[in-house]
C-alpha cells in the first residue's frame, strides 16, 4: 500500500482536535465520519465535549479540560479503503478491531431519564402500543417488549444529533431545532396490516364483490420518521430495523439524515418562497397592465363620447343660428316671448348642456 494511503494519529493530535472544534468539524478535518472519529476516540480513550459544549456561544468555555488519561494504545494507523477512511488494525494491539459502542459522553440523556419516568407505569393505546399519561409526555408509540430499545434508541440519536449542534425537546414527539430549521420527529414501533377472515357479521353486511379484511398489529419493528416534511423533496425522511442493522447502531446515520433533511427542507422552503414571489410580481405586473389597459380604454371612449358631444353642439348652434335668419327673413322679426324665440334659446341652451368644452 501506497505510503500517502496511511497516515498515523496520536492520542494528542486526537485530543487537541476534538477539543478546538465541533466535532463534525473535526471528522471533516480528518476526512472520516463522525462515527469512526468517536469510535477512534473510544479506543484511544480520549474524551470528548458533552452535549451542548459549542453551542453555549454566550457563557464562558470550561477553564480546565479533562485530562488525557493514561493508556494504550496511544496512536492509531488509518488508511483508505474502497474510498472510506478505516483504521488499519495492525496498528491496534493484538490486530483488534474496532467494534462495540463509540465514545459518548456519560450518563443517560436528560430527555430519556423524563420519558423512562412517565412510561413506568405505562398504559396501552390503539394496538397495544404504549400511549403517554399527559400530553406534555414524550409520545413514546412502541409495545412494552421494545420500550428499552426505544429509550436506547433516543439516548443515542439524541447524543449524535447535539453532537451536530441541534437543540431537542420531547414533548409528544419530538422536536429537532438544527441551524437549518425545526423538524418534528417520531420514534414508534411500526405498524403492519394482515389480511384476516371476515367474522359472521362482516359477512352479512359485504354488498359488493371480494372486499378484504385487515388485522393491525406491531410489527415489533422500530421506526424513526419525520413527521414535518415536503411533499417535493426525495431525501430519505424514514429510518427502520433492518436484517443487521438495528437503529440502536444507525444513530450517526439517521442523524445526519435529519439534519441534511433539515437543510433540503430549508433550501426547498426558500426556493418555494422565490417563486412565489416571482408568481406574485408577476401578478401584479399583469394587474398593473391590465388596469392601464382598461384607463386607456376608458379614456378612448371618454374622448369619442366627448367628441360627439361637441359635434352635435356644434351642430344644434348652427341649426339655431340659421333657424333665426330664417324666421327674420320670413317675418322680419322674432317677436319676444314667441313660440319660435322660447325654441331659439332653448336649443342653445341644450348646446350648452352638452358640450364638453362648456362654451
Amino acid at each position: 500500500m501506497a505510503a500517502e494511503d496511511m497516515r498515523v494519529v496520536t492520542r494528542e493530535q486526537l485530543y487537541d482536535i476534538v477539543w478546538s472544534s465541533p466535532l463534525p468539524e473535526a471528522a471533516d478535518g480528518l476526512g472520516m465520519t463522525i462515527e469512526l472519529l468517536r469510535r477512534i476516540s473510544g479506543l484511544l480513550e480520549v474524551p470528548l465535549p458533552k452535549p451542548g459544549h459549542w453551542r453555549r456561544a454566550k457563557t464562558p468555555r470550561r477553564r480546565s479540560l479533562p485530562r488525557l488519561p493514561k493508556s494504550a494504545p496511544t496512536k492509531v494507523t488509518l488508511r483508505k479503503q474502497g474510498g472510506r477512511t478505516v483504521v488499519d488494525s495492525a496498528s491496534v494491539p493484538g490486530g483488534q478491531k474496532l467494534k462495540g459502542k463509540p465514545n459518548l459522553p456519560s450518563g443517560a440523556h436528560p430527555l430519556v431519564e423524563r420519558a423512562a419516568k412517565f412510561y413506568a407505569y405505562p398504559a396501552l393505546g390503539p394496538h397495544g402500543r404504549m400511549k403517554p399519561s399527559s400530553n406534555s409526555a414524550p409520545n413514546l408509540r412502541v409495545t412494552e417488549a421494545l420500550k428499552e430499545r426505544a429509550l436506547t434508541v433516543a439516548e443515542r440519536l439524541f447524543r449524535s444529533l447535539e453532537q451536530l449542534g441541534c437543540d431537542l425537546h420531547w414533548r409528544g414527539n419530538i422536536d429537532v431545532q438544527t441551524p437549518h430549521g425545526a423538524l418534528k420527529v417520531s420514534l414508534q414501533e411500526e405498524v403492519i396490516s394482515i389480511e384476516r377472515e371476515a367474522t359472521p357479521e362482516e359477512r352479512k353486511r359485504i354488498w359488493w364483490g371480494d372486499q378484504k379484511f385487515y388485522l393491525e398489529k406491531p410489527s415489533g419493528q422500530l421506526l424513526v420518521q419525520i413527521e414535518s416534511y415536503v411533499y417535493s423533496l426525495n431525501e430519505a425522511r424514514s429510518w427502520r430495523d433492518e436484517k443487521g442493522r438495528p437503529l440502536e447502531r444507525r444513530a450517526d446515520e439517521i442523524a445526519s439524515g435529519i439534519f441534511a433533511y433539515s437543510k433540503a427542507m430549508a433550501d426547498e422552503l426558500e426556493r418555494q418562497a422565490i417563486l412565489k414571489r416571482q408568481r406574485e410580481e408577476e401578478w401584479d405586473r399583469r394587474r398593473r397592465e391590465e388596469e392601464a389597459l382598461q384607463l386607456e380604454k376608458r379614456r378612448i371612449e371618454r374622448l369619442n363620447e366627448s367628441l360627439s358631444a361637441w359635434k352635435r353642439a356644434d351642430e344644434i348652434r348652427r341649426f339655431a343660428d340659421e333657424f333665426e335668419r330664417v324666421q327674420r327673413e320670413r317675418h322680419e322679426a322674432i317677436d319676444p316671448g314667441s313660440a319660435e324665440e322660447r325654441w331659439i334659446e332653448w336649443m342653445r341652451h341644450y348646446a350648452s348642456r352638452i358640450d364638453p368644452l362648456g362654451t
